[in-house]
């Protein structure tokens, strides 16, 4: 191994029984894990984040987030292992270009209509309403059970009747029936 790699990329690979593999340290983003292409030998690779301390993996935000983008049609990494004992996930290798650099590279009018696909939580259309803190985590949990059950249209026809009854609370300033 050589002596840039931390022992936790070791560790896995030994438990793992791929500690011929080879390792590729990879850029890190704005986070304080280090990142690592594994390459085993006639295997398909995958990539290491290695937090800087251990985790109790039930919690970790990270893992929450991975499920609930893992029953949406988008092309995020799934979670193939773990040593939290040691910091370590082990993540699906997606390559190395970035969604930034995808947008970057694409054509005005994709970026364009890409750009407007995004969710803002606590713009005007909301605070002007006057929602609260009470309201936003309502939205928030609202989002989480929608992206969980993403295609569930029995949930999604709930949610949207509730959505309804909190928006008739909080009317549009200048806007009447």
């Amino acid at each position: 191994m050589p002596p840039s790699l931390p022992a936790a990329v070791q560790i896995y690979l030994d438990r793992t029984k791929q500690s011929s593999a080879r390792v590729v340290p990879l850029t890190g983003d704005a986070s304080d894990r280090r990142y690592f292409r594994v390459l085993p030998l006639g295997g398909r690779s995958f990539v290491l984040a290695v937090n800087v301390a251990p985790f109790d993996y039930k919690t970790l935000p990270f893992v929450n987030v991975a499920e609930l983008f893992a029953v949406m049609p988008l092309p995020v990494p799934r979670i193939l292992g773990e040593a939290a004992d040691h910091g370590v996930l082990a993540l699906d290798d997606l390559g190395d270009v970035t969604l930034q650099a995808h947008v970057g590279a694409a054509p005005a009018a994709v970026e364009t209509g890409l750009s407007e696909y995004g969710m803002r939580l606590g713009t005007a259309a909301v605070t002007t309403r006057g929602f609260g803190e009470v309201e936003m985590v309502q939205i928030a949990a609202w989002v989480h059970e929608v992206i969980k059950n993403f295609g569930n249209a029995e949930i999604e026809a709930r949610i949207a009747e509730e959505v309804k009854a909190l928006t008739s609370r909080f009317p549009v300033p200048g806007i009447t029936d």
